[in-house]
This record gives structure tokens, sequence and C-alpha cells, in this order.
């Protein structure tokens, strides 16, 4: 299926009569010519009132300028600073016990204390926002490449952007551990609700956490099609070996097709 390409279209707003401001410049112009070639007391307060309103009128737009000007840079106030310190706490402690923890435990987490998923989700977006590259985007792309019936099956999706992106064109199953829109469905990655060699494509992006990771890839391995495809994305801190770790993989039936680092 051929894709289409975007158009973005930009509008310039037209200057109204732009020859009136000259006109108007050129008069006061010949004005002040006048007065200065004819020099008088009457003529010389004229000249000082003139010089005092364009004084005002230069002040007056330094002082629109100032306050229109948005400064990214500016610093927060100790209470967003605050909110912030404690939301990218918080992230990185959920972020750590779900590394150290199975998947059973991980669900139960967060379904006791769902503002725990929402809080790990949000420092989740706001470190992504760092990155030059968002890893989600890279695989869509990659996946806008499929056929347009193929079956795709995201397991840590979070907020679903790849069946937003693409739902409309393939079928996306989109699994987490917890359901924070209808798009997804609550699953331990270690039993997925889906039928043997159903899917086309099974994406892990940054969702290879836990201790029982291995019992994830198996059950990808098992609801892939013969040829289907496994996509993995993580970062290099994730792998303390990752020739082993591919090693690994090939063992649960696995052929390593691709690696991009």
């Amino acid at each position: 299926m051929a894709e289409e390409n975007e158009v973005v279209l930009s509008e310039t707003k037209k200057r109204k009569r732009p020859w009136r401001a000259a006109v108007r410049k050129a008069a006061k112009k010949a004005k002040l010519a006048e007065l200065k070639s004819t020099p008088s007391n009457e003529n010389e307060e004229v000249l000082q009132e003139i010089k005092e309103k364009f004084k005002l009128k230069m002040k007056k737009r330094k002082e629109k300028k100032k306050a229109l000007k948005i400064d990214k840079n500016k610093p927060k106030d100790k209470k967003e600073e605050l909110v912030d310190k404690l939301t990218s706490s918080r992230f990185r402690y959920l972020n750590e016990q779900l590394y150290t923890m199975d998947s059973a435990d991980a669900k139960n987490l967060f379904q006791e204390d769902e503002t725990a998923f929402q809080a790990y989700h949000k420092g989740y977006r706001s470190q992504v926002e760092k990155w030059p590259i968002n890893p989600v985007d890279v695989v869509i792309k990659h996946l806008k490449k499929l056929p347009a019936e193929s079956v795709i099956v995201d397991l840590g999706c979070g907020d679903a952007k790849i069946a937003k992106t693409l739902g409309k064109r393939n079928t996306v199953h989109s699994f987490d551990l917890v359901s924070n829109n209808p798009l997804v469905k609550a699953c331990d990655m270690s039993n997925i609700p889906l039928e043997d060699e159903s899917a086309d494509v099974v994406v892990f992006c940054l969702s290879l956490m836990g201790t029982n990771l291995a019992d994830f890839i198996r059950e990808a391995h098992r609801i892939l099609k013969n040829g289907g495809i496994m996509k993995i994305a993580e970062v290099w801190s994730r792998f303390k070996n990752l020739k082993k770790f591919l090693r690994a993989l090939e063992q649960m039936g696995f052929k390593v097709a691709n690696e991009v680092c």
C-alpha cells in the first residue's frame, strides 16, 4: 500500500496598503526638515514635542515587546520545582520496582494503586521528551511498510501510540499492566490472551521489564505466525551483555535478522 505524502500549508498574512506607512513617514520627514530649516522659538517647541512623543512611543513599544516575549529559560517557581522533583523521584522508584519484580507482582502493584500507573507514565513521557528521538516513532516508521492486513501486537504499549497511528490501517492489539484507555487491554505479558500463531509482528518498545522477561519472549514466540517478526526497542544500559541476550533469543526460536544500534 503506497504511503501518502503529507503537505503542510502555511498562510502568510498580507500587509494591507503597505504604501500608506511609507507616505506618512515621508510626510513626517519633510515636516521635520521644514521646521529645522526655519529656526524659531515656536519651531523649537514643536520639534521638542515631536521628540518627546517619539521617545514615549519607543518606550511603550519596548514595554509591549517585553510583556509579549516568552522566555523559555524562565526559572520555575519553588512549587513547580518541588512537583517536578517528586514526579521524577516516584518515576525512578517505580521504574526500579518494575525491573526487580516479576510481571504478576507488577500488575498487582498498578491495579492496587492506579495513581502509581499514572505517575509512572507521566514520568516516562517527561523522560522521552528529553530524548532526541522517541523509539516508538522509529518502530511506527517501520510498521508502516507492512501490508494492511498485518496483525500487530504491542506489548507494554503505554499510551497505545502504535494503535492510535496505525489502528485504521492494521489490526493492532495493545496490552499493558493497566488499561488507561479503550485501546488498551490489561494483561500480564507472561500470559497474553491471544491464540497461537495469530500475530504477524510483536513489539516490545522499552517494555522488557521484570525478572521473568524470558516468559514474555516465549509468549511472543507462541503468538507469532511462522515467519513472524519480533521488534525490540531498548536502551543500551538495559543489557549487560547484548551478545548473550541475542544468543538467548536464538535459543528460544528466533533468528536475529537486523540489529540496529
